[in-house]
């Protein structure tokens, strides 16, 4: 098997709520020379977004995780789990790095781009926590 010609990156978070700091870490990737995977460089596709989202995690060398205050959509068929969380699980189960970084609670943030259904915030303070159990960054 031939080695890729280069190291992706797969970028996961929500989308609405995130993209200077999904900006700002594509920016951080490519300074080192690597090649980010997230949702703003892929093209069109005919398979569905989770089947993609799957593949793309598959596909990457190295995951990195950024978490704040939304959950996330939550496609049919997977246990009522966000996608941001699914993309963590399967980078999980392919024992891959990954660097997770979560807003630190102190940090301001405007309220519209906050979780506004109970029980998403539910979920979301527990795949923290998770998340958490880990090293992370703040």
């Amino acid at each position: 098997m031939t080695p890729k010609p280069r190291i992706d990156v797969f970028i996961s978070s929500t989308s609405l709520d995130l993209p200077e700091y999904r900006e700002a870490v594509q920016a951080a990737i490519l300074k080192l020379g690597l090649f980010p995977s997230g949702m703003e460089n892929w093209t069109v596709q005919d398979e569905s977004s989770v089947e993609l989202c799957k593949r793309k995690v598959d596909e990457a060398e190295i995951f990195v995780g950024i978490y704040a205050y939304r959950y996330g959509w939550c496609p049919p068929g997977h246990n009522d789990k966000s996608i941001t969380e699914l993309e963590y699980d399967w980078a999980t189960a392919r024992g891959i790095p990954r660097l997770c970084f979560v807003i630190n609670d102190k940090h301001p943030f405007p309220e519209a781009d906050r979780e506004p259904d109970f029980e998403a915030q539910t979920k979301l303070k527990a795949f923290k926590g998770r998340v958490k159990e880990r090293v992370v960054g703040f």
